[in-house]
């Protein structure tokens, strides 16, 4: 891994797939989270990672960079409060989400107004699941992603 990237706290996971861990790490002095998938499971084509390099959208999670060691490609991406499934854990599950939350019109429309935007960009989702719904908040709006 680069200079750029420390902290990487691989017991801190923020979630778990199929291929890798999703975990907390400081990227250029920020807070990210870090997707760590192993080089095997991960196509050759780095033409997606361009296409999802080029999106700026505030209802989109930000991918800031990407790089790979021997073993595993990173993914450094915009870090937010938790994901939609955390939301829907049963109450007092130690990883339940209790942070504010926006009217559940609301929160539908800005998810249908990121997936519109990835679609105007020519892409698709492909796995759209409450664990790949993220949910943030901006400290100095006061307003939800």
């Amino acid at each position: 891994m680069s200079e750029e990237v420390r902290n990487l706290d691989l017991d801190n996971k923020l979630g778990e797939g199929r291929y890798g861990i999703v975990c907390k790490g400081i990227w250029r002095e920020k807070s990210v989270a870090v997707k760590r998938i192993q080089l095997i499971h991960i196509a050759s084509n780095t033409q997606g990672e361009e296409a999802l390099q080029g999106l700026d959208h505030s209802n989109v999670i930000k991918l800031f960079h990407a790089e790979s060691d021997a073993n595993f490609r990173y993914y450094y991406l915009e870090l937010c409060n938790a994901s939609l499934e955390k939301l829907f854990l049963k109450d007092g599950h130690k990883n339940k989400y209790r942070g504010p939350m926006p009217p559940s019109l609301t929160a539908l429309y800005q998810l249908a107004v990121g997936l519109e935007y990835i679609h105007k960009m020519g892409l698709v989702h492909r796995d759209l699941k409450p664990e790949n719904v993220l949910i943030w908040q901006d400290p100095k709006k006061e307003t939800f992603y």
